[in-house]
C-alpha cells in the first residue's frame, strides 16, 4: 500500500464522504484521495550534493522533445526535459519531521518563502494531533496548535498571508462536532470562528465540511452544510467570517468550494437544469464565469484562467482516470491513463503543478512558456508538488515501507530554466 505523506489526513476523507452531497459536489473517486498517494519505488533518490559525482558529462543542456505519452500521460504541450547536475536552477536535499508522540508529521501545505506545514495524527485512541511548520533552509521545527484531548482531532484548511485556518473534530456520543479556528502564525492567538448548530427538532449536527477555505486579509471564506431540502438535496452556503469585526456574514446562499479569483473570490453554484456553474464575487458583485460538467474532479483558478480537472469515463482501458483542461479548450493540456487522478492542482501566474499519483517524473506546466518541463534525471516517483516564490518545490518518501522515513525533496527555479 502507498505511503502518504503530504494528505495524509484518511480522517478528512471518510468525513468528506459522508457528507457527500447530492447537488453535485465535486467527488473524489477510489483513487488518490482515498488511497494514500505518496511512495517513491525501490530507488534511493539523488541527495543533495552527489550531482558532481555523476558519472554522466558535466553539463547536459536542456532539450526539447516534441509531445509525447508516458505509461501514465499524454501531453499535449511541448515537453522540455532537461539534467541537472551542478545547475543553479536545481538542488535536491533529504530531510526528516520530527516525531510527535511517536507519529511522523505530514507535509499538507506550503508558505511561499518554502515553510511548510504539518499534521501529526494518529488513527489510534486516543487521538493526538498537533499543527506545526518546518523549514527545510534551517530544519527547525515549530508546533503551532496541540489538540491532546482523546475526541479531538485537527487539520489545516486554509493558509494566508497572516492567519491559518483549521479544522477541530470533537467526538460527543455519537455525533461529531465541528469548530472552525482562526489561528495567527505564531500559534500565540487562536479563536473559534464557527461552529456546528444542532437542529432543535432533530438534535443532528450540520457538520461543517472540509473543503478548503480562502483567506483574503482579514477575511475569511468557507463553505458550510447547513441541511437539506424538501427534495434531499444538501444545502450549502459560502460564509465571510471578518476577523476585524467579528463578524460572519453570507456571501452566497446554495454555493460551494470558494476558490481565489483575481481580488475576490469563486465558488460553484446550481443552474436551472442543476448543472454546475462557477461565479465570483468580488466587492459584492457576483459575476458568471463558466459552467462545469458533473465530470468535474477538481479545479482552481490562476488569475482569470480556470483550470479544471475532469473524468476522463471513455478512457481507451476503461479505467476511469483524470484530465486537466485550460479555459475552455476541448483539448486536454493533460491526458491521465490507466487510472491516474490529476488532483490538487495550484500554481501561480507562471507556473501549474498538480499531485503525482502513480509513479512519475518531477513535472510542472510552464505556463508563460506554455509548455511541459520534465526532470530526467530523477527517480520515478508519487511526488506532493507545491508552489512557492520563483521555485517549484517536489516531495516523496525515501523509504515506503516504513512511515518514519526521511523525506527527499527537489527545488526546481523555474525562472532560470530555459
Amino acid at each position: 500500500m502507498k505511503k502518504t505523506f503530504v494528505f495524509i489526513l484518511l480522517t478528512l476523507v471518510m468525513l468528506t464522504t459522508l457528507i457527500a452531497c447530492s447537488n453535485g459536489d465535486l467527488e473524489t473517486p477510489g483513487g488518490p484521495s482515498s488511497e494514500p498517494t505518496e511512495a517513491v519505488e525501490n530507488e534511493s533518490p539523488t541527495l543533495e550534493g552527489e550531482n558532481n559525482e555523476s558519472p554522466t558529462p558535466e553539463s547536459t543542456p536542456a532539450q526539447t522533445a516534441a509531445p509525447y505519452e508516458d505509461d501514465n500521460y499524454i501531453y499535449n504541450r511541448e515537453v522540455l526535459e532537461f539534467t541537472a547536475y551542478d545547475d543553479s536552477n536545481y538542488e535536491t536535499g533529504i530531510f526528516t519531521l520530527p516525531s510527535v508522540r511517536g507519529q511522523t508529521p505530514g507535509v499538507t501545505c506550503m508558505e511561499p518563502d518554502g515553510t511548510l506545514y504539518t499534521i501529526a495524527m494518529s488513527n489510534d485512541a486516543p487521538v493526538f494531533s498537533e499543527i506545526g511548520k518546518y523549514c527545510i533552509e534551517d530544519q527547525q521545527y515549530t508546533p503551532l496548535i496541540t489538540l491532546d484531548d482523546g475526541n479531538s482531532l485537527g487539520y489545516m484548511l486554509g493558509l494566508g498571508e497572516n492567519f491559518i485556518v483549521w479544522k477541530e473534530v470533537i467526538l460527543s456520543g455519537e455525533q461529531m462536532i465541528t469548530k472552525l479556528h482562526l489561528c495567527n502564525k505564531s500559534g500565540a492567538e487562536d479563536e473559534v470562528i464557527y461552529s456546528d448548530a444542532i437542529d432543535p427538532e432533530t438534535g443532528g449536527v450540520y457538520a461543517e465540511n472540509s473543503n478548503p477555505v480562502v483567506i483574503l486579509g482579514s477575511k475569511v471564506f468557507f463553505d458550510t452544510i447547513l441541511g437539506y431540502d424538501d427534495e434531499g438535496v444538501m444545502v450549502m452556503d459560502v460564509l465571510c467570517y471578518d476577523a476585524e469585526k467579528k463578524e460572519i456574514s453570507v456571501v452566497a446562499e446554495m454555493a460551494k468550494r470558494p476558490n481565489p479569483y483575481l481580488d475576490g473570490i469563486s465558488y460553484l453554484k446550481r443552474g436551472e437544469n442543476n448543472e454546475p456553474l462557477l461565479y465570483a464575487n468580488i466587492d459584492g458583485e457576483e459575476t458568471f464565469i463558466t459552467e462545469f460538467g458533473d465530470d468535474t474532479a477538481d479545479y482552481t483558478v490562476i488569475g482569470e484562467t480556470v483550470y479544471k480537472s475532469l473524468f476522463n469515463y471513455y478512457d481507451p482501458v476503461s479505467v476511469t482516470s483524470t484530465n486537466i483542461y485550460v479555459g475552455e479548450e476541448a483539448q486536454p493540456l493533460l491526458e491521465g491513463k490507466t487510472a491516474n487522478y490529476t488532483y490538487h492542482i495550484q500554481g501561480n501566474e507562471s507556473v501549474m503543478v498538480w499531485e503525482i499519483t502513480n509513479p512519475e517524473k518531477p513535472v510542472y506546466y510552464d505556463i508563460e512558456n506554455d509548455r511541459f518541463v520534465r526532470l530526467s534525471n530523477e527517480n520515478t516517483a508519487y511526488y506532493g508538488a507545491y508552489v512557492g516564490d520563483g521555485f517549484v518545490l517536489f516531495l516523496s518518501q525515501v523509504d515506503t515501507s516504513d512511515p518514519e522515513t526521511p523525506l527527499s525533496y527537489i527545488r526546481i527555479r523555474y525562472g532560470q530554466v530555459s
